[in-house]
């Protein structure tokens, strides 16, 4: 680190954090076929079985579409490069790579659920017998 150069804050990582983030949840709307094929892989590959020779086809698609989701995800920063085989990814730590996003992931999700609450809102009067649909109101 230079002399001129401070180091970063804890308000300044989380706000980096927000960010990206935000990013994150803007490709995944935009993408969202997409994305939910990324997460499947990344299941299948965590909880099911790789083989040796399917490592390279494997990780190379996965790298090639976790960087299609655009700049500034948690897609694009780290996890392409350290997935493809070409680049630094190592299958010895493949699956390890993998898990590791899909808890990204999860915690996008936690994020996702606090900047949009969802309130379940009984559906109007109903009698005994039968019962009104529950509708769902966003920041209501």
């Amino acid at each position: 680190m230079d002399e001129g150069d401070k180091p970063i804050t804890t308000a300044e990582l989380q706000e980096l954090r927000h960010g990206m983030l935000a990013a994150t949840d803007r490709a995944i709307t935009r993408n969202t076929a997409l994305y939910c094929q990324i997460r499947r892989m990344l299941c299948s590959i965590t909880h099911g079985d790789v083989e040796i020779g399917d490592y390279y086809i494997l990780a190379t698609r996965l790298a090639r579409l976790l960087e299609t989701m655009g700049p500034g995800t948690l897609f694009s920063e780290y996890y392409p490069e350290n997935i493809h085989p070409e680049k630094r990814g190592k299958a010895q730590f493949f699956r390890a790579e993998c898990q590791d996003l899909l808890f990204q992931l999860d915690a996008l999700q936690e994020w996702r659920k606090k900047a949009r609450p969802l309130k379940l809102i009984h559906g109007g009067k109903a009698n005994q017998e039968e019962t009104a649909p529950f509708i769902r109101r966003h920041n209501a």
